[in-house]
């Protein structure tokens, strides 16, 4: 990486030596500063496509909220996640960013 120092003064400055490297290095190269990480980050995922990836992170942020209590178990398998996740990309709530050893990063808006 070309900017090793500041990109180290940034993990350093703002306590976030406790994420993945990887994913913050993604971030810095995408953006040139690590200054929202923390509060856009959702994680790494590994769909086969980016809507598949944003799909997979909204069925599980869905299943720790408990959002879907009131669905019937036999009526959750039939919820499209991917389009979900293609849906939450286009509206642009979330975005993603390749991870190099595969899946994507995952970001809010």
């Amino acid at each position: 990486m070309e900017d090793q120092e500041q990109f180290d003064a940034a993990v350093e400055e703002l306590d976030l030596d406790h994420y993945d490297e990887d994913a913050l290095e993604a971030y810095w190269e995408h953006h040139g500063n690590l200054d929202d990480f923390e509060d856009t980050y959702r994680g790494h995922f590994y769909g086969g496509t980016e809507d598949a990836a944003i799909g997979d992170y909204c069925e599980e942020t869905e299943m720790e909220c408990g959002t879907l209590g009131d669905v019937p178990d036999r009526f959750q398998y039939y919820i499209d996640w991917e389009s979900m996740g293609r849906d939450c990309r286009l509206g642009g709530d979330l975005y993603t960013i390749e991870a190099d050893g595969g899946g994507y990063y995952i970001f809010s808006n």
